[in-house]
Protein backbone atom coordinates (compact mmCIF):
# COMPACT_ATOMS: atom_id res chain seq x y z
CA UNK A 1 0.00 0.00 0.00
CA UNK A 2 3.36 2.18 -0.38
CA UNK A 3 1.49 3.97 -3.52
CA UNK A 4 -2.06 4.52 -1.16
CA UNK A 5 -1.74 7.81 1.49
CA UNK A 6 -4.84 6.51 3.68
CA UNK A 7 -2.15 3.51 4.76
CA UNK A 8 0.76 6.48 5.45
CA UNK A 9 -0.89 8.81 7.96
CA UNK A 10 1.45 7.70 10.51
CA UNK A 11 3.62 10.33 12.14
CA UNK A 12 1.64 13.09 10.16
CA UNK A 13 -0.08 16.39 11.89
CA UNK A 14 -3.39 16.67 9.96
CA UNK A 15 -4.89 20.00 8.95
CA UNK A 16 -7.14 20.14 11.28
CA UNK A 17 -4.85 19.81 14.61
CA UNK A 18 -4.79 15.95 15.15
CA UNK A 19 -1.37 14.21 15.14
CA UNK A 20 -1.90 10.47 13.81
CA UNK A 21 0.05 8.53 16.58
CA UNK A 22 -0.79 5.21 15.66
CA UNK A 23 -1.84 2.97 12.93
CA UNK A 24 -4.73 0.06 14.07
CA UNK A 25 -3.79 -3.35 12.87
CA UNK A 26 -6.42 -5.49 12.01
CA UNK A 27 -6.58 -9.31 13.45
CA UNK A 28 -7.56 -12.15 11.26
CA UNK A 29 -10.61 -12.50 12.87
CA UNK A 30 -11.96 -8.58 12.16
CA UNK A 31 -14.17 -8.04 9.17
CA UNK A 32 -14.96 -4.37 9.83
CA UNK A 33 -12.96 -2.02 8.67
CA UNK A 34 -12.80 -3.10 4.83
CA UNK A 35 -13.22 0.24 3.43
CA UNK A 36 -10.85 2.43 5.71
CA UNK A 37 -7.91 2.15 7.30
CA UNK A 38 -8.15 2.96 11.20
CA UNK A 39 -5.63 5.10 13.44
CA UNK A 40 -5.29 6.79 16.77
CA UNK A 41 -4.87 10.15 17.24
CA UNK A 42 -4.50 13.30 19.17
CA UNK A 43 -4.93 16.79 20.03
CA UNK A 44 -4.88 18.73 23.01
CA UNK A 45 -4.24 16.15 25.08
CA UNK A 46 -7.65 13.83 23.61
CA UNK A 47 -7.04 10.94 21.90
CA UNK A 48 -9.80 9.49 19.84
CA UNK A 49 -9.85 7.05 16.81
CA UNK A 50 -9.81 8.14 12.88
CA UNK A 51 -11.34 6.23 10.30
CA UNK A 52 -9.38 7.10 7.06
CA UNK A 53 -11.58 6.13 3.75
CA UNK A 54 -9.07 3.94 1.48
CA UNK A 55 -9.92 4.43 -2.34
CA UNK A 56 -8.31 1.75 -3.42
CA UNK A 57 -10.29 -1.22 -1.94
CA UNK A 58 -13.23 0.66 -3.38
CA UNK A 59 -11.54 0.30 -6.93
CA UNK A 60 -11.17 -3.74 -6.03
CA UNK A 61 -15.02 -4.05 -5.72
CA UNK A 62 -16.06 -1.83 -8.05
CA UNK A 63 -17.91 -3.49 -11.23
CA UNK A 64 -15.76 -3.85 -14.56
CA UNK A 65 -15.54 -1.67 -16.41
CA UNK A 66 -16.59 1.37 -14.11
CA UNK A 67 -15.01 4.93 -14.46
CA UNK A 68 -12.59 6.15 -11.88
CA UNK A 69 -14.52 9.44 -11.28
CA UNK A 70 -17.72 7.13 -10.57
CA UNK A 71 -16.01 4.79 -7.80
CA UNK A 72 -14.51 7.99 -6.36
CA UNK A 73 -17.99 9.26 -6.25
CA UNK A 74 -19.44 5.68 -4.83
CA UNK A 75 -16.75 6.53 -2.03
CA UNK A 76 -17.59 10.22 -1.28
CA UNK A 77 -20.64 9.02 -1.09
CA UNK A 78 -20.37 6.61 1.69
CA UNK A 79 -18.16 9.14 3.65
CA UNK A 80 -21.34 11.50 3.02
CA UNK A 81 -23.60 9.09 4.49
CA UNK A 82 -21.85 8.44 7.64
CA UNK A 83 -20.92 11.99 8.55
CA UNK A 84 -24.52 13.22 8.04
CA UNK A 85 -26.16 10.10 9.49
CA UNK A 86 -24.41 10.53 12.65
CA UNK A 87 -25.40 13.68 12.89
CA UNK A 88 -28.98 13.01 12.31
CA UNK A 89 -29.08 10.63 15.12
CA UNK A 90 -27.11 13.67 17.13
CA UNK A 91 -29.86 15.47 16.56
CA UNK A 92 -32.35 13.51 17.37
CA UNK A 93 -30.70 12.40 20.69
CA UNK A 94 -30.36 8.95 19.42
CA UNK A 95 -28.57 6.84 22.17
CA UNK A 96 -26.00 4.08 21.67
CA UNK A 97 -24.52 5.51 18.70
CA UNK A 98 -21.04 6.82 18.26
CA UNK A 99 -21.08 10.14 16.52
CA UNK A 100 -19.11 11.71 14.17
CA UNK A 101 -16.24 14.36 16.38
CA UNK A 102 -14.84 16.35 13.15
CA UNK A 103 -15.16 15.53 9.47
CA UNK A 104 -12.19 15.99 7.11
CA UNK A 105 -10.00 15.24 4.47
CA UNK A 106 -6.13 15.44 3.88
CA UNK A 107 -3.68 15.62 0.82
CA UNK A 108 -0.98 13.68 1.28
CA UNK A 109 1.51 14.25 -2.02
CA UNK A 110 3.83 11.86 -3.15
CA UNK A 111 1.32 9.56 -3.62
CA UNK A 112 -0.88 8.13 -6.36
CA UNK A 113 -4.08 7.78 -4.77
CA UNK A 114 -3.41 11.17 -2.29
CA UNK A 115 -6.58 12.36 -1.02
CA UNK A 116 -7.99 10.48 2.32
CA UNK A 117 -11.47 11.66 3.68
CA UNK A 118 -11.85 10.82 7.06
CA UNK A 119 -13.91 10.70 10.33
CA UNK A 120 -13.02 10.85 13.86
CA UNK A 121 -14.58 9.54 16.82
CA UNK A 122 -14.36 9.34 20.72
CA UNK A 123 -12.19 6.58 21.02
CA UNK A 124 -13.97 3.06 22.76
CA UNK A 125 -12.54 0.36 24.31
CA UNK A 126 -12.45 -1.84 20.92
CA UNK A 127 -15.24 -3.00 19.16
CA UNK A 128 -18.01 -5.56 18.67
CA UNK A 129 -15.76 -8.34 16.52
CA UNK A 130 -13.41 -8.29 19.59
CA UNK A 131 -15.99 -8.81 22.27
CA UNK A 132 -17.44 -11.89 19.88
CA UNK A 133 -14.41 -13.75 20.93
CA UNK A 134 -14.29 -13.68 24.45
CA UNK A 135 -14.17 -17.30 25.38
CA UNK A 136 -17.45 -17.32 27.31
CA UNK A 137 -19.63 -16.56 24.13
CA UNK A 138 -19.32 -19.73 22.31
CA UNK A 139 -21.60 -20.27 19.72
CA UNK A 140 -23.37 -18.54 16.41
CA UNK A 141 -26.95 -17.80 18.15
CA UNK A 142 -24.85 -16.17 21.04
CA UNK A 143 -23.43 -14.17 18.84
CA UNK A 144 -25.65 -13.26 16.67
CA UNK A 145 -27.80 -11.89 20.15
CA UNK A 146 -25.44 -9.78 21.19
CA UNK A 147 -24.92 -8.22 16.99
CA UNK A 148 -28.95 -8.31 16.24
CA UNK A 149 -30.98 -8.58 18.70
CA UNK A 150 -32.90 -11.24 17.64
CA UNK A 151 -34.97 -12.21 20.50
CA UNK A 152 -37.29 -9.39 19.18
CA UNK A 153 -37.76 -11.83 16.27
CA UNK A 154 -40.30 -14.40 15.63
CA UNK A 155 -38.55 -17.03 13.47
CA UNK A 156 -42.03 -18.61 12.64
CA UNK A 157 -42.46 -15.60 10.25
CA UNK A 158 -40.21 -14.80 7.15
CA UNK A 159 -36.97 -13.46 8.58
CA UNK A 160 -35.49 -10.67 6.75
CA UNK A 161 -31.60 -10.65 6.89
CA UNK A 162 -29.89 -7.30 6.38
CA UNK A 163 -26.12 -6.29 5.84
CA UNK A 164 -25.98 -3.37 8.23
CA UNK A 165 -27.43 -3.49 11.61
CA UNK A 166 -29.06 0.42 11.35
CA UNK A 167 -31.06 -0.65 8.33
CA UNK A 168 -32.05 -3.97 10.29
CA UNK A 169 -34.16 -1.71 12.57
CA UNK A 170 -36.14 -0.16 10.12
CA UNK A 171 -38.03 -3.46 8.82
CA UNK A 172 -40.18 -5.39 11.51
CA UNK A 173 -38.80 -8.98 12.12
CA UNK A 174 -35.18 -8.64 10.70
CA UNK A 175 -31.46 -8.93 11.89
CA UNK A 176 -28.57 -8.10 11.19
CA UNK A 177 -26.63 -11.57 9.94
CA UNK A 178 -22.66 -11.95 9.05
CA UNK A 179 -21.96 -13.53 5.93
CA UNK A 180 -19.99 -15.86 7.68
CA UNK A 181 -22.37 -17.03 9.92
CA UNK A 182 -25.15 -19.50 8.22
CA UNK A 183 -27.03 -20.99 11.50
CA UNK A 184 -29.99 -19.36 10.60
CA UNK A 185 -30.42 -20.52 6.72
CA UNK A 186 -33.21 -23.31 7.54
CA UNK A 187 -35.65 -20.35 8.32
CA UNK A 188 -37.62 -18.67 5.64
CA UNK A 189 -35.56 -15.51 5.23
CA UNK A 190 -34.72 -13.15 2.45
CA UNK A 191 -32.18 -10.61 1.93
CA UNK A 192 -32.00 -7.01 1.55
CA UNK A 193 -28.42 -5.24 1.12
CA UNK A 194 -27.25 -1.97 0.98
CA UNK A 195 -27.85 0.11 -2.84
CA UNK A 196 -24.31 0.39 -3.63
CA UNK A 197 -21.68 -0.55 -5.40
CA UNK A 198 -20.72 -4.01 -3.10
CA UNK A 199 -24.21 -4.08 -1.75
CA UNK A 200 -24.96 -5.20 -5.23
CA UNK A 201 -22.13 -7.59 -6.34
CA UNK A 202 -23.62 -8.92 -3.06
CA UNK A 203 -27.08 -8.92 -4.72
CA UNK A 204 -26.01 -10.45 -7.79
CA UNK A 205 -23.99 -13.10 -6.15
CA UNK A 206 -26.75 -13.90 -3.45
CA UNK A 207 -30.05 -14.27 -6.09
CA UNK A 208 -27.89 -17.59 -7.51
CA UNK A 209 -29.72 -19.52 -4.48
CA UNK A 210 -32.03 -16.85 -2.55
CA UNK A 211 -34.21 -14.12 -2.45
CA UNK A 212 -32.70 -10.58 -2.50
CA UNK A 213 -34.22 -7.03 -2.94
CA UNK A 214 -34.08 -5.93 -6.22
CA UNK A 215 -33.36 -2.04 -5.70
CA UNK A 216 -32.91 -1.45 -9.50
CA UNK A 217 -36.67 -2.72 -10.34
CA UNK A 218 -37.67 -1.04 -7.31
CA UNK A 219 -36.88 2.46 -7.80
CA UNK A 220 -37.66 2.21 -11.76
CA UNK A 221 -41.08 0.98 -11.88
CA UNK A 222 -42.01 3.68 -9.07
CA UNK A 223 -39.95 6.41 -10.62
CA UNK A 224 -37.62 7.26 -7.67
CA UNK A 225 -35.05 9.64 -9.25
CA UNK A 226 -33.20 10.34 -5.60
CA UNK A 227 -30.67 8.10 -4.91
CA UNK A 228 -31.77 5.83 -2.38
CA UNK A 229 -28.65 4.10 -0.93
CA UNK A 230 -30.45 1.75 1.68
CA UNK A 231 -33.91 1.11 3.40
CA UNK A 232 -33.19 4.04 6.02
CA UNK A 233 -32.86 6.70 3.29
CA UNK A 234 -36.00 4.83 1.50
CA UNK A 235 -37.66 5.28 5.10
CA UNK A 236 -36.72 8.74 5.39
CA UNK A 237 -38.26 9.34 1.88
CA UNK A 238 -41.70 7.62 2.47
CA UNK A 239 -41.89 9.97 5.74
CA UNK A 240 -41.19 13.37 3.52
CA UNK A 241 -43.04 12.65 1.14
CA UNK A 242 -45.80 10.65 3.10
CA UNK A 243 -46.45 7.46 1.05
CA UNK A 244 -46.04 3.76 1.63
CA UNK A 245 -44.37 1.13 -0.36
CA UNK A 246 -44.85 -2.47 -0.80
CA UNK A 247 -41.59 -4.19 -0.73
CA UNK A 248 -42.64 -7.81 -1.56
CA UNK A 249 -42.78 -7.66 -4.77
CA UNK A 250 -39.49 -6.86 -5.30
CA UNK A 251 -37.49 -9.49 -3.83
CA UNK A 252 -35.85 -11.81 -6.55
CA UNK A 253 -33.76 -14.54 -6.58
CA UNK A 254 -33.52 -18.67 -7.45
CA UNK A 255 -35.68 -19.81 -4.52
Amino acid sequence: MTDNAAHNLLNLTLQTGWFVKEKIEKTDNQTGSFFSVCYKVEKDGEICFLKAYDFAKFLTISIPGSKIVDVMNEMLTAYQYERDLSEYCKNRHVTKVSFVKEAGEEVVMGYAISIVPYLIFDMADGDIRKKLDLPQISNSYNRLSIISNICLTDFNKEVYFFDNVLNSLILDNSIYINNSVDCFSHIKHKYVYSNDVYGIKKFEDRIKSDLAFDWKKFLKENKIKNKIYDILDLYKYEIKNEVKFDLEKYFYGNK
